[in-house]
């Protein structure tokens, strides 16, 4: 199995201590150069949920993948049903947002002095080749 890391920027919203971040976005290459097309994105975001909602989630969310509780909670989690742009950052059609509410002062002030900049999809998957070069996690 091949870890899957992907890092997208957090916007924070008018409301204190929420952030918004796209976690996948169709069409375009992650940090393994891997591309997940909208359906893929869509089953992995509704496993996601089936999975973090039963308590069977492969993790809680962390910071920075250390272990160290990063004290959130998940709001909001769904699937741009059109193009959008989210704090003047375009946002494709299809992509995976979620929105969370950091409580723990530890984490929600390296969130505000931009050390924590965003989220990450930490995941373990099959790797497999597809025409073109290009593999799909």
């Amino acid at each position: 199995m091949a870890d899957v890391d992907l890092i997208v920027p957090l916007h924070k919203t008018e409301r204190q201590g929420i952030f918004t971040g796209v976690v996948l976005e169709p069409g375009l290459p992650d940090a393994h150069d891997d591309v997940f097309s909208a359906p893929e994105i869509e089953a992995t975001a509704h496993q996601f949920l089936k999975d973090y909602s039963s308590g069977q989630a492969e993790h809680k969310p962390d910071v920075e993948h250390s272990g160290r509780d990063a004290g959130a909670e998940l709001l909001e989690h769904y699937l741009a049903p059109c193009a959008l742009t989210i704090a003047g950052e375009p946002v494709r059609a299809g992509s995976w947002l979620q929105t969370w509410k950091v409580n723990d002062p530890l984490t929600k002030a390296e969130i505000e002095d931009g050390r924590l900049t965003g989220l990450s999809l930490e995941g373990t998957g099959y790797r497999r080749p597809i025409t073109g070069g290009v593999s799909h996690a």
